[in-house]
């Protein structure tokens, strides 16, 4: 199971999993590697009126490298945002409004991983249905658990974030933490919004799957149960404190900024970087 830190006995600090960790002399001030939704992207052409191509290179020239894909875009999508120098950071696979059967869908999302070389995939399960019966809730972690194996098996990191609806399966910290127990090989995508969201401390949250988080969702909030998202660093979620603790310990892994729901995609971005680089 991968691991977001390993210990450096000599520096006392932490090195992202995958990458070797520097020596004291070796060592530089870590600067954040921001991604974004493809679902952004898009956003930003569609209200701006330009390509998929241009929005994708303007978000580049704001300091944002990588994209977080939907394993549903087109070859024509990913070839625009791959000519844009955008990165891959995460794939995602979010089945939580989806009237399509599930198994093709988790199929298609681990060949989208093969194709384009995304070496971790966040799955978002479909939603327990109203008043959900411990046997529903049962099932649906067996076949949850099932993908996850069949991904990891291709040597896919999967992910679960903490999702902002309270029939998920990985609703907060106490859903996560059942959903951990029964995959303890999947690794975790932190996002700060949406424990927030959930009523469960942000900074809490982070130190308690510390070591399980493998990409992290920058998203802000204005209130609990309130599904609003300013830019980072305007509302009421710590996300500066976020960002400059994961750069103390030397992480070198995504950053993804979020921001679904914004009138003008374009702004929120740009105002969400320039509030974690200053």
């Amino acid at each position: 199971m991968k691991h977001l830190f390993v210990l450096c006995a000599a520096a006392m600090s932490f090195a992202c999993c995958g990458n070797k960790p520097q020596t004291q002399s070796e060592a530089v001030p870590a600067q954040p590697k921001f991604s974004t939704f493809s679902d952004h992207v898009l956003s930003v052409a569609r209200q701006d009126s330009i390509s998929l191509l241009e929005a994708a290179k303007w978000v580049h020239s704001i300091g944002i490298d990588g994209v977080d894909a939907r394993t549903s875009l087109s070859d024509e999508q990913m070839a625009d945002l791959d000519a844009a120098g955008l990165q891959h950071a995460c794939a995602i696979l979010d089945v939580v409004w989806t009237k399509d059967p599930v198994p093709p869908l988790q199929e298609e999302a681990i060949a989208f991983c093969k194709k384009y070389n995304f070496d971790r995939l966040m799955y978002c399960p479909p939603l327990l249905p109203e008043g959900a019966t411990p046997e529903q809730k049962d099932s649906l972690m067996a076949d949850t658990k099932a993908f996850a194996d069949k991904a990891i098996a291709a040597g896919i990191d999967l992910l679960f974030e903490d999702y902002d609806n309270p029939r998920a399966l990985t609703f907060n910290m106490a859903a996560l933490d059942k959903v951990f127990e029964a995959i303890p090989n999947a690794n975790h995508a932190y996002d700060s919004g949406n424990f927030f969201f959930a009523g469960d401390d942000p900074m809490q949250t982070f130190e308690h799957f510390h070591d399980r988080i493998s990409h992290v969702h920058l998203k802000d909030r204005v209130a609990v149960g309130d599904k609003a998202s300013p830019a980072a660093g305007t509302g009421a979620v710590p996300c500066r404190q976020l960002v400059d603790r994961l750069m103390e310990e030397g992480y070198q892994g995504w950053i993804t900024i979020e921001g679904y729901g914004a009138k003008d995609m374009k702004e929120q971005l740009k105002v969400s970087v320039d509030n974690m680089v200053k």
